[in-house]
């Protein structure tokens, strides 16, 4: 049995889908999981100690290194991290093994040059594997290091906890959501120029969902902007899908991968995207969901119209998504080629 050490620069709340692989994660593992993690809810580490993981807080470096001394871990799973972090690089110096899942988003598509790759490839030497997170990640990864380091494992959603939930009525409004941070660039601040005009508010209400620097904003809007309803950060989303008929993301970044848009896809919820990053990779346009430039007002609008007229579009394009999701990004696909990459490393 090994000691595998899973190291995550986060705060896991309620309601994540990484928690989700981190409770699955021992299923059929005969390994020991340690998790260090820069915080966590009360109940969330009671439920992991329950099925044996050890969960300990840290802070400094000087933690980290503490830790890693006490569980001798034979191999260690970075989540969150960028590559070239000094983390990793400690992490080398105390374990045969050490792993880097990269979710990190980035604000814009860097130019590979030559001396970007001998860089990264130079930061990425302390790594056994680098695990992308989607097709997108996986290609721009493929771009800077070695291909032969990068292994592409599509992230997945516990399809226990995001059942299918039955279409709701079209009737006077159609009903959009958008869950995640509140901030300029995943494009919150286009939703609300979107939704305080006329020709939009008269058919079509915003849920929005979450927290962040737009939330003052939020609660500033004229008191006739009554079709924006913000109900802040929630511990499960699936409140608030239950009464919506699609989901909007209309991300400015370059997204590693959308576990929004594919949580909403498994409620059969379908989406209107902006094709950036991994997102205009995640589902098949007119079949799923939808593609839409977000800087078009007009074109937004028009889709929105569409969409609002074609209660049966909206059914169907629903139910192909969740089938879509059942097929390509259930939470025990990643799981399993996880522990394929564990096993293969640990036997090296």
């Amino acid at each position: 049995m090994a000691n595998i050490v899973l190291v995550c620069d986060i705060f896991l709340k309620r309601g994540s889908s990484f928690f989700d692989f981190l409770y699955h994660l021992p299923t059929h593992s005969p390994h020991q999981y340690i998790l260090l993690v820069r915080g966590i809810d009360k109940g969330l580490s009671s439920r992991l100690t329950s099925i044996s993981y050890d969960v300990k807080i840290f802070h400094s470096s000087i933690d980290l290194a503490k830790y890693f001394l006490q569980y001798q871990p034979d191999l260690i799973h970075f989540h969150f991290y960028g590559i070239g972090h000094r983390h990793i690089l400690l992490a080398k110096c105390l374990a045969p093994k050490v792993i880097l899942t990269f979710h990190n988003s980035l604000v814009k598509k860097p130019k590979i040059n030559f001396y970007l790759r001998v860089k990264q490839s130079l930061l990425a030497l302390p790594l056994s594997r680098v695990i992308a997170v989607s097709s997108f990640t996986s290609s721009w990864l493929c771009s800077l290091l070695p291909p032969i380091k990068v292994v592409h494992i599509d992230n997945g959603v516990d399809l226990t906890r995001f059942r299918p939930i039955p279409q709701i009525e079209v009737t006077q409004y159609l009903e959009c959501c958008y869950i995640g941070s509140l901030s300029n660039e995943k494009g919150v601040n286009k939703l609300i120029s979107l939704f305080s005009l006329p020709e939009i508010a008269r058919f079509a209400r915003l849920h929005l969902v979450g927290e962040g620097e737009l939330q003052e904003v939020i609660h500033r809007l004229p008191e006739q902007t009554d079709n924006i309803i913000s109900y802040g950060y929630l511990n499960d989303v699936t409140v608030v899908l239950k009464k919506v008929h699609l989901v909007l993301v209309p991300s400015d970044w370059y997204e590693a991968f959308g576990y929004s848009a594919v949580e909403a896809m498994a409620t059969q919820r379908p989406i209107i995207a902006q094709p950036v990053g991994a997102l205009k990779d995640l589902f098949s346009n007119d079949l799923h969901g939808w593609y839409a430039d977000y800087n078009n007002m007009i074109s937004v609008q028009k889709l929105l119209e569409r969409i609002h007229r074609s209660p049966l579009l909206l059914k169907r394009t629903g139910e192909q998504a969740q089938a879509w999701v059942r097929q390509k990004y259930d939470i025990h696909n990643q799981i399993k080629k996880t522990h394929r990459q564990y096993c293969q490393l640990l036997n090296e």
